[in-house]
């Protein structure tokens, strides 16, 4: 697993290869406070007569080699905005090359795109009791804080712009920037954050869960004979691996504070993390670390993000039934709060048809996880004087983990479906308009932290759009970023541009991704019926 992997732009096309930032061979890493790094002196590394470059490295005993295709076509000049993506998968799984996660398009415009690859499950946020880093397990969260700190390191090297440094992350990957507001150490690292389906309904855990959970998955079995680290530094990652599934299936059930979505956690209390930056957040974010004067946001959901528990929960068609709707949000969230949902008006009269019952089920999911705490924490921040866009996807292309009856619906947008879209990955039957937009606003706002919108749908290529940046790029004036607006603003003008409206904390200012407009969140939510932060401190 390398730490650290890159995309580099080069005009019209993409170089992808890996920073060489060492990484702890896997029996050392599951108690190493940080990945360990290493002097690498000029990034580019050595040319070679076939036009490879290529690395060498030694950790320890540990040798590692990475090969490129070839030399990106930039300078130390060039001060390329850049875009760093955390994958998701639920702190527990999901890797930097999942599908989809190729930066080749947005890297059309002159982007430079990197993504993190982070420890995950108990290698990354829970190591046991018996290591130093148990007072701090946040070793994940650490990695990427390296990565960012070594992108402000070394993007002259590679033609990036430090000061221009753009986070994108999904699901997990947007909860982790999320937790990068409340890390004091983490600040300057990044100036605008796109946060996409974040579950904002969960905060970090508290020191006392993750100490339940860490005695939990070191009580297992294999684990339990371990009395020295030496000891747990020899089980194989299988046995590893087998008690972590064995936690993740029973943790929510044994311990209140442990949603189901997400078991494995960061943890506040802790020197990173003084404090859970989630409720702060939602009602002081200018206390926060990193707070409304230091970024501009972008905040997106789908259309059914609760689509994905559902088919997983429920994989056949169910008929309307109240009694089991209410059931089925028992087990979920509990006798009380499942009693406070059901009495919301929104969700009275459940979804018509043979599958009625998956349908409200999937829209409560929806709202309660995802739609409402999204939109509330958006507000809060608008409120605070903060900049923040707030969309709805309600055009998307179903990724592989949503193969199933129910996200394969008409017109469903299901949890991890805007991810192709937002790479420029989408197979030929995403609507090209829609691909154009989502293109077009992503690279300006991390160009500029505004997303701007071409105008006119599919009679615009953005490809187009994206290579006049990339023209605009190679300028080499001495006043180049002055230079850079004057022509990008002539660019806008002529081409015909609006500007996304910044969110305002009303719903007829969150822009819909797609046809049609951006659903209401009902109220109740975060007051008659609590979000999971506000129940477990």
């Amino acid at each position: 697993m390398n730490l650290l992997s890159l995309l580099i732009a080069s005009l019209s096309f993409g170089h992808v290869f890996c920073m060489p930032i060492g990484e702890a061979p896997i029996k050392s890493s599951i108690l190493a406070p940080r990945a360990p790094g290493c002097s690498i002196g000029d990034i580019r590394g050595v040319e070679t007569s076939s036009g490879a470059c290529r690395y060498t490295l030694r950790y320890a005993e540990v040798k590692e080699r990475w090969g490129y295709s070839q030399l990106p076509s930039i300078t130390s000049s060039s001060k390329l905005p850049i875009f760093v993506w955390v994958h998701g998968g639920s702190f527990v799984s999901g890797s930097a090359s999942a599908p989809g996660l190729d930066g080749s398009t947005l890297a059309q415009g002159g982007i430079i795109v990197i993504v993190i690859q982070y420890r995950l499950g108990v290698l990354g946020f829970l190591p046991p009791s018996l290591a130093a880093s148990s007072n701090d397990p946040n070793l994940g969260l650490l990695d990427l804080i390296n990565g960012l700190s070594a992108i402000q390191n070394y993007a002259t090297s590679f033609g990036g712009d430090a000061g221009r440094v753009t986070l994108g992350g999904q699901s997990a990957g947007a909860g982790m920037i999320r937790s990068l507001l409340g890390v004091p150490s983490a600040k300057g690292l990044f100036e605008s954050a796109n946060l996409q389906s974040d579950p904002l309904s969960y905060g970090l855990a508290s020191t006392m869960t993750t100490a339940q959970l860490r005695d939990a998955y070191y009580s297992a079995q294999t684990l339990s004979t371990c009395s020295s680290l030496k000891c747990l530094q020899s089980l194989s990652l299988g046995d590893i691996l087998k008690a972590q599934d064995d936690l993740l299936s029973y943790a929510p059930y044994t311990f209140e504070a442990v949603p189901l979505a997400e078991v494995i956690l960061p943890t506040y209390g802790t020197n990173i993390i003084p404090n859970d930056p989630t409720p702060i957040l939602f009602n002081s974010p200018n206390s926060l670390p990193i707070s409304t004067s230091d970024i501009s946001l972008l905040m997106t959901t789908t259309k059914n993000e609760g689509g994905s528990a559902v088919q997983q929960l429920f994989p056949v068609p169910v008929p309307p039934s109240n009694k089991t709707l209410v059931s089925a949000l028992t087990a979920l969230v509990g006798e009380d709060r499942a009693e406070a949902i059901a009495k919301v008006p929104a969700y009275t009269s459940s979804v018509g048809g043979a599958d009625g019952m998956r349908g409200t089920f999937e829209k409560i999911v929806t709202d309660g996880v995802w739609r409402c705490p999204n939109r509330a924490a958006a507000r809060s921040w608008a409120k605070a004087g903060g900049k923040v866009w707030v969309a709805e996807w309600l055009a998307g292309s179903t990724y592989p983990t949503n193969t199933g009856s129910y996200c394969q619906g008409a017109d469903r947008v299901c949890h991890e479906d805007d991810i192709y879209p937002t790479f420029g990955t989408a197979p030929i039957s995403f609507p090209e308009g829609v691909g154009n937009e989502v293109l077009a606003a992503w690279s300006t706002f991390i160009n500029n932290g505004t997303p701007t919108l071409p105008t006119g749908g599919k009679g615009n290529n953005v490809r187009d759009y994206l290579r006049q940046w990339s023209d605009y790029l190679k300028e080499k004036a001495k006043d180049w970023l002055g230079q850079l607006k004057e022509k990008a603003a002539k660019w806008h003008s002529e081409r015909g541009v609006e500007t996304w409206a910044r969110y305002t904390g009303d719903d007829s200012t969150v822009f819909a991704i797609g046809d049609g407009e951006a659903l209401a969140c009902p109220a109740g939510w975060g007051d008659q019926v609590k979000y999971n932060w506000q129940m477990y401190p």
